[in-house]
């Protein structure tokens, strides 16, 4: 009796599919498109930076995450735009530090100087409590950072980054 119910609805399962697809496309454009919006609107502000591929690549990381998440009201994006600015520091800080020294050597020092490096280029004009709260983040984030570096071989890239994004939920 369930079978010939299920071989009923069938043609109206199938009928739907090419339209969810097509909602899917639509919807994976629109957010392309506000990708790439972004990255352009952050490559405007590279003439305060002095390291532009540092801008760029932190450009980038960040527009790919403020891209996936769910956006609200005003507060909502202002939220969603810290939250993307401090795990992509420390995304890529991380990366830098792994490219350039790797992350066998790796001290918690070397982190809060590369975090608070990252944060002189795409903000170098942060003062008072922003400054105060960029530094927070990477002294924070930092002891976390180097544990997590030990381990660095028994994580999926996709892994390594949601691990980051617990770090950097917790400071």
């Amino acid at each position: 009796m369930q079978l010939n119910k299920w071989i009923r609805t069938l043609p109206l399962i199938v009928a739907f599919i090419p339209g969810f697809t097509h909602a899917q496309d639509a919807a994976s454009s629109a957010k392309e498109l506000s990708r790439a919006s972004c990255e352009k609107t952050w490559m405007t502000k590279v003439g305060d930076s002095s390291d532009e591929v540092t801008f760029r690549d932190f450009g980038q990381k960040y527009c790919d995450c403020t891209s996936n998440q769910p956006l609200g009201l005003n507060a909502g994006m202002t939220k969603t735009e810290a939250i993307c600015m401090s795990r992509t520091v420390l995304y890529l800080t991380m990366d830098n530090i792994g490219a350039d020294e790797g992350l066998s050597n790796l001290t918690e020092d070397k982190i809060k100087s590369s975090c608070n490096g990252i944060w002189g280029i795409v903000n170098p004009n942060a003062e008072g409590v922003n400054k105060q709260k960029n530094a927070s983040l990477c002294a924070c984030a930092a002891p976390k950072l180097n544990a997590l570096a030990k381990d660095r071989e028994n994580y999926t890239d996709r892994e390594w980054y949601a691990k980051v994004n617990e770090i950097t939920a917790g400071c």
